[in-house]
Order: C-alpha cells, then structure tokens, then sequence
C-alpha cells in the first residue's frame, strides 16, 4: 500500500521550526489555532477526513470558549465556505445522475477516496425517499486506503441506515481499486495532494472505469492567499493548484471526451465534470 498522500507535515516541533526562522510571531498563533478543532485537525492530521467534514458540517467546536470561537471564525472564511460547496455540488451531481440514467442496468457510484462519504449518503437518503426505484437498484462503494477511515465510513453509513453500501481498502493510485463499471464516480480532496504525474494516473484510472455514459465528478482547491499562509507556515499542508487549462489538459489525456469546469460562487473551488 501507498503512503497516504496528504500527510505533507515535515517537521517535529512547529513552533521551534518557526523561532528558528525568525517568525516568532507565529508561535503564539499556532498555540492558539491548536484550540479550534478544525485547525487542530489541519495542524495535528494534515487536514484529514475528520478536517474536511467538520467544514461540511460547519457547527463551531474547540477548546474552551476561545476554541469554539475561532473555529466559528474560520468556518467563516470564504475558503472554508467555498470548501462546503464540493460536497454539495457532488452530492447533487450524483442525483441528478442516477435520476436521469438512461441505462436499465443497476447502477453503481463509486466515491474514492471516500473519507465520511456525506455526499454519498445524503445522495442515497434523499433517492431513497423521492425515487425509491433508482435508489433499490443503486450500490454505492466507497474506496479509501485509511483502515481507520473506512471504519469511520461504514459507522457513518450505518448511522444513517443504508444497507447497499459497499467498503473497499484499496488505493486510488491503483488500478485494481476499480474491479467495476461504474456509472458516477466521485472524488474530494486528493486531487490536492498528488503531483501531476498522480493526477494523470488516477483520472486515468477512474476514467477507464466509468461505462459509457459515466461521469466523473472531482474538485481543486484554488488558492485563497490567507488559508495558503497558515496552511504551509502553521500547519504544514501543502498542496497542488492547478489552472483550469491543466486540469482539463489532463483530464483529456487521461480519456475524457467531454470536460466542463466550473467555479463555486465564492471562487475558490474548481468542479470538473468529466465524461467517457
């Protein structure tokens, strides 16, 4: 197995780092982000599944009262609230999707990696109640190479009372992680973490594995220049931006025949809806 792509934290002890710099002023700042959650995630984690779903979610949480408050503050942020958008997005996409199929055949959504696969679920309760007809005859997978996560996946699902979920420790950089057809596949999150090289391998892989009429929907974090400073000085996350004309370059490369890229409201997140 790989090593998960986006633990990028190099050092030991951040705030020796930062003295050592010369940047004394940020130690003070990295103690206090250690009381927000969603900065303790992004610090301690490496901007983890836990990190990505507490933005879902959006409720305030840390420690004491300052915590809960600066968690409140940064779940504010343009970049946060653009964040919140991926899952939204997605998880509309794969609705409309299975609602407007045309194939007859039971349909599979394959999310990779998956993390808490929130978009899955929520895409699956609301079929459940307004097409029961599609969601009876709809799998849903869900592919990640954190044992802890899938766990974390299949306690979420359960919760929530699905039973036509499907869970695979398998990595996305690999092609036996795809062993189906599958008519959406959908992916958050990773394309940040893998170099160009990755990316290409892995739109590959999920490309060749749609059928005919699949479509794959992914995202890309653009660049918010506040949240790329503490990103990279205080948490140590480091990620990959890409222009539009690249992703749609690789995407092309990768098999797609049709590529449509579109930017949330707020700007700081790319969709990319690719088709076989």
């Amino acid at each position: 197995m790989s090593a998960l792509k986006n633990k990028t934290r190099i050092s030991q002890n951040i705030p020796l780092r930062l003295l050592r710099e010369g940047r004394p002023f940020l130690v003070p700042i990295y103690y206090a982000m250690l009381t927000s959650f969603l900065a303790r995630e992004g610090i301690k984690n490496s901007g983890s599944y836990l990190f990505a779903d507490h933005i879902y979610v959006g409720k305030p949480n840390g420690r004491f009262f300052v915590g809960a408050l600066l968690d409140a503050v940064l779940l504010k942020l343009p970049s946060s609230a653009s964040f919140k958008k991926r899952y939204e997005y997605t998880r509309d996409g794969v609705i409309k999707k299975l609602l407007y199929s045309k194939t007859q055949e039971p349909k599979r959504v394959l999310s990779v990696p998956c993390g808490i696969p929130r978009e899955l679920v929520e895409a699956a309760t609301y079929l459940r109640s307004a097409a029961p007809e599609i969601y009876d005859q709809t799998m849903f997978y869900c592919v990640d190479l954190d044992l802890q996560t899938i766990e974390e996946a299949r306690r979420f699902v359960e919760a929530h009372g699905h039973n036509n979920f499907v869970f695979v420790r398998a990595d996305a950089l690999k092609s036996a992680a795809y062993p189906l057809r599958f008519d959406c596949i959908v992916s958050t999150g990773f394309n940040e973490f893998i170099d160009d090289d990755e990316l290409l391998t892995f739109f590959t892989n999920a490309i060749n594995a749609l059928r005919e009429d699949g479509l794959f929907i992914t995202s890309l974090t653009k660049k918010h220049h506040l949240s790329d400073y503490l990103m990279k000085n205080v948490a140590e996350l480091f990620v990959h931006y890409r222009s539009e004309d690249r992703l749609c370059s690789i995407a092309k490369n990768a098999g797609a025949k049709n590529v449509t890229i579109s930017c949330d409201p707020i700007g700081c997140q790319l969709f990319i809806d690719a088709t076989k």
